[in-house]
């Protein structure tokens, strides 16, 4: 199995990407991240609401690292379903596996040891801040219950500050860095030219900076 990693920062189009390389790969399934947010549902909504979501806290690196270890031995799992509205777990998961080719996508991608260490190529997929902003404005109103404010509120209080703390350190630690507001599709295939060891230099116009995977 070939495993991928995609970390960057929120709103920089990791899910976008993640979905078009499973469109375009055959037997490629994808393990967002986000789908292991720690299950809320025994505190009080307004507790829930004071949880820091973009520290590596919050996810449940547990659970998670078991449905990596599972994918990767040709298993089956159960991916949790979130429910960001109510910072809870719904009843039915969604399975997944066994896979061919493991896109594994989220702020913290890079960030776990263990995760890291089963991975083939590492990305790092990069944008300017107000471009990420806008974006998350435009997915938290329209699909998690947000208004803008909170959004922008959240942005300077949490987002901002954890990005620089967590996830931007492990841009050094990527075998790839792409710029986040190309097409999906061109980026995809970028990577996947990555994957099977065409010359660096078939991505340039893609990537902001290739770097030679060390392993």
């Amino acid at each position: 199995m070939v495993c991928i990693g995609i970390a960057g920062p929120s709103g920089a189009g990791k899910t976008l990407l993640a979905r078009e390389i499973a469109r375009t790969l055959p037997g490629c399934g994808v393990l967002c991240l986000d789908s292991f947010y720690r299950d809320l549902s025994l505190l009080p909504p307004r507790e829930r609401d004071k949880v820091n979501f973009d520290a590596p806290a919050a996810i449940d690196w547990e659970l998670l690292t078991g449905h990596v270890d599972r994918l990767l031995a040709g298993e089956r799992v159960a991916v949790p379903r979130y429910e960001f509205s109510t910072h809870s777990r719904v009843a039915k998961p969604d399975p997944l596996g066994p896979c061919e080719t493991l896109v594994l996508e989220g702020l913290f991608a890079l960030w776990h040891p263990r995760v890291r260490s089963v991975l083939d190529l590492a990305v790092f997929l990069d944008a300017p801040e107000a471009v990420c902003l806008d974006r998350r404005i435009a997915r938290d109103t329209a699909r998690r219950g947000r208004s803008e404010d909170s959004v922008r509120d959240q942005w300077r209080r949490q987002v901002a500050p954890m990005y620089r703390e967590h996830v931007l350190p492990n841009r050094d630690r990527a075998d790839l860095v792409i710029r986040g507001v190309l097409p999906p599709s061109d980026t995809a295939q970028a990577i996947m030219r990555h994957v099977v060891r065409e010359p660096a230099s078939t991505a340039s116009g893609y990537l902001a900076s290739p770097l030679e995977s060390g392993s």
